[in-house]
């Protein structure tokens, strides 16, 4: 009988690491003046063109203020573009600008020319059940 227990602490454990290979081996791009945390934010702006500082906020799981602070960052370097509702001038959406655009763009196409080295050891189908698994996974979290 297994000790689900300390499995699920070797897989947590094993999520870390991987988590730091990853940011050690990738990064951010070097040259960018986008921050991890910001690069969240532009990542669920590119993926929910409804965004505001609430929304941000309730799935990052941090404060307006401090996803606020994130969104002042990306409109000073131009990443991001305020729009203001012309229904109610008390809500701002979000959007890409141009050059964020271009720098996610660019982001994924390296990040995954140096994604499939990571998964060269598994085979097609160990892959497709690897990606199944962690379907099932973030569909229980979101229970």
């Amino acid at each position: 009988m297994i000790d689900r227990n300390s499995l699920i602490d070797e897989v947590l454990q094993d999520i870390r690491t991987m988590r730091h290979s990853c940011a050690v081996r990738f990064g951010l791009n070097k040259e960018s003046s986008v921050t991890p945390s910001q690069s969240l934010v532009l990542n669920f702006v590119e993926k929910h063109t409804d965004s505001s500082v609430k929304n941000i906020a309730k799935a990052l799981q941090i404060s307006s203020s401090a996803v606020t602070q994130l969104i002042d960052g990306l409109v000073q370097n131009e990443m991001l573009i305020r729009i203001q509702s012309s229904e109610d001038r008390r809500v701002i959406k979000l959007s890409l600008s141009s050059k964020a655009k271009k720098m996610l763009k660019t982001f994924r196409k390296h990040g995954l020319e140096k994604s499939v080295a990571i998964f060269c050891n598994l085979t097609d189908s160990e892959l497709k059940q690897y990606a199944q698994l962690n379907k099932k996974i973030i569909e229980g979290m979101s229970k």
